[in-house]
């Protein structure tokens, strides 16, 4: 047999192999059914017993908040990135890379926090974080990195506070009042979403700089400011309730 049929019989034994190999360790997952499981890739962390949060740095460190038992989890991969803690009933959040080499550019797509807190008061949202001995400030946001998310409360009150490039999303809540300033620095660009899921009776919006709000839930009592480079986006039955 010729040497370069040889090789065509051991390169088509070894591709027919590997399939096999990848076919058991598909199985093997589909067995332990943790592809049904959104947070197996992430840590539980020892924290708990807060009621505001804090994320520094929200235009790269995405976070999803739900309501629940008091539950803080970080991205295995991210581990070495984020850094969270708790000061004085405040869950702070903010993202430290110790190289400046370029490697934090490839984790932007990845939600990498996930919060469950029974209530909250109030949240912050922030686009600086630290590469190198620098510190970082993003002003616009980038959508295709993904977005932080409020889902699922019921709340009393609700103060949200958003700066710089970062993009947050109300998604089935009950707020009776909230009350939002939007992209308050210069250049800002912040973006703030109301998901047509929500039921809110009474809002105040402060909308600043480059800031953005897209309410797409009618809110009965609604108010708002914007500044003149400001964008506001609203549905038709929202518009038609909407008061300035």
């Amino acid at each position: 047999m010729r040497t370069s049929n040889k090789l065509i019989i051991t390169a088509f034994i070894i591709t027919i192999l590997a399939m096999i190999i990848r076919d058991e360790q598909l199985k093997a997952v589909y067995l332990t059914k943790s592809y049904l499981n959104p947070l197996k890739d992430f840590t539980t962390l020892d924290i708990k017993d807060f009621t505001a949060i804090d994320n520094n740095s929200a235009g790269i460190a995405n976070v999803k908040i739900v309501k629940g038992p008091y539950k803080v989890m970080v991205l295995n991969d991210a581990k070495d990135f984020v850094h969270i803690t708790r000061e004085n009933g405040r869950l702070e959040i903010n993202a430290i890379f110790k190289k400046d080499d370029g490697a934090h550019s490839s984790y932007f797509n990845d939600r990498w926090v996930y919060v469950s807190c029974p209530g909250i008061t109030d949240l912050k949202l922030d686009s600086r974080y630290v590469v190198g001995n620098k510190m970082s400030i993003d002003t616009t946001t980038k959508r295709h990195w993904g977005h932080s998310t409020l889902q699922g409360f019921n709340l009393d009150s609700l103060y949200l506070s958003m700066d710089n490039g970062c993009i947050l999303q109300l998604d089935s809540n009950n707020i009776r009042t909230l009350k939002a300033d939007v992209a308050m620095n210069t250049a800002s660009n912040s973006s703030l979403e109301i998901k047509k899921t929500n039921n809110i009776a009474k809002a105040f919006f402060n909308i600043q700089n480059n800031g953005n709000l897209n309410l797409y839930s009618a809110i009965p009592d609604l108010s708002y400011t914007l500044s003149d480079s400001a964008t506001l986006s609203l549905t038709g039955n929202v518009a038609n309730r909407a008061k300035k």
